[in-house]
């Protein structure tokens, strides 16, 4: 049976790591963070800035057990 070959295109997308920043704010006060050092970001294939702004909760790890009636989870 011959070999059948296709070309397929393939697209790659690195985020500008001298452009790419995080801050997080907190009471007031915000904290720049460094990339590759505090955070990492996926690029996102977009033409010129853009800004996100929500709000962030660290849970850490935790137990959601419902047939035990226990979630660390719950109220969050």
């Amino acid at each position: 049976m011959p070999q059948v070959l296709q070309n397929v295109p393939l697209r790659s997308v690195r985020p500008d790591e001298q452009n790419t920043t995080m801050s997080l704010v907190r009471n007031g006060k915000s904290e720049t963070l460094a990339f590759r050092q505090d955070f990492i970001a996926g690029a996102i294939r977009a033409q010129g800035n853009f800004r996100r702004s929500s709000r962030c909760v660290n849970v850490g790890f935790g137990v959601t057990a419902p047939e035990q009636n226990y979630d660390d989870y719950k109220g969050i």
